[in-house]
Formats: C-alpha cells, sequence, structure tokens
C-alpha cells in the first residue's frame, strides 16, 4: 500500500530508488543547491572508473608522502 511509506530516489543514477517506511522516517530534509561544478554520467560509477580513480589517489598520496619525507 502506497501509505504506508514513501518512495525516494537520487538526482545521481548510480542509486536505485527505494522505499522508506513511514515509521523509519525521523526527519524530512530539502535539497537546496549543490557544490558540484560538474556533472557526472552514470557510466563514471563504472567498476572500472572507480578503480582507477582510487589509483591516482593512491599514487598522488604517495607523491604527498615522499615530498614530506623529503623535507624531514
Amino acid at each position: 500500500h502506497e501509505a504506508d511509506g514513501i518512495w525516494v530516489k537520487a538526482d545521481n543514477q548510480f542509486y536505485d530508488p527505494y522505499k522508506i517506511p513511514l515509521p523509519e522516517i525521523k526527519e524530512i530534509w530539502e535539497f537546496a543547491c549543490s557544490i558540484n561544478t560538474k556533472e557526472y554520467e552514470p557510466d563514471e560509477f563504472a567498476e572500472h572508473h572507480i578503480q582507477n580513480f582510487i589509483t591516482e589517489i593512491k599514487t598522488d598520496i604517495k607523491h604527498i608522502k615522499d615530498r614530506m619525507e623529503d623535507k624531514n
């Protein structure tokens, strides 16, 4: 029955819509704005893209650590 919950849907298509039972709802928030400077395509969240992104982050962290060690 539709009156026993509400369906929620994210702007991000990566997430599927889902139903929240009314007794579980504690607060309702309204989305006002986003600080994103770019809209992402659903394909950008594919597993291989995420793996590449994590690899890039790990490389960046290693570079930062190396530079910090050089200064010490």
